[in-house]
């Protein structure tokens, strides 16, 4: 059941909602990519303790967010900044405003492709849907939507101290 296609929402008559898929992911996976075009802080304080068991697990990251429309709060970038576990960069061109994320495990991935940023509201309360899905690290879907990430992060820049102070 659990390689099965699944749709969340935050609707919890239908499903559990996208938070605790997420935090169930992060506490299984080997690694994890999320790349989404919103981050708020009240997205990295509801996903903080997962955040923290998987840097004590040796978890390694990737997280992506944009400057679309000036939405991701500089704080919530700083939060991110003390796991360094993670690589957080940010798409400064083009309106980036997908929302995928991938939990990467030796048998298989799955992948969360749909309409939740990484805000406290999109995990737990907005009317959003997102499709979870798994594969094997050689399928062609897996490879298509990782590709398609490491395009992105590598037009993306580094979110370091100085970006952070200028955004």
């Amino acid at each position: 059941e659990r390689l099965q296609p699944t749709l969340i929402t935050n609707n919890p008559r239908q499903s559990r909602c996208v938070l605790e898929e997420i935090i169930d992911e992060l506490a299984t996976c080997e690694e994890f990519f999320i790349s989404v075009a919103f981050l708020t802080k009240s997205g990295v304080v509801v996903l903080m303790n997962s955040l923290i068991e998987a840097r004590e697990r040796g978890v390694n990251g990737k997280i992506l967010v944009s400057e679309y429309l000036g939405f991701t709060q500089p704080e919530a970038l700083r939060a991110l900044k003390q796991f360094n576990n993670v690589e957080l960069r940010v798409a400064t061109t083009g309106n980036m405003h997908g929302k995928v994320y991938i939990f990467l495990r030796e048998s298989h991935s799955s992948i969360i492709v749909g309409s939740s940023n990484l805000t406290a509201s999109a995990l737990k309360a907005n009317n959003e849907i997102n499709l979870k899905v798994s594969a094997t690290r050689n399928s062609a879907i897996y490879y298509q939507v990782s590709e398609h990430l490491r395009a992105d992060f590598s037009n993306s820049v580094v979110a370091d101290d100085a970006y952070i102070n200028n955004y």
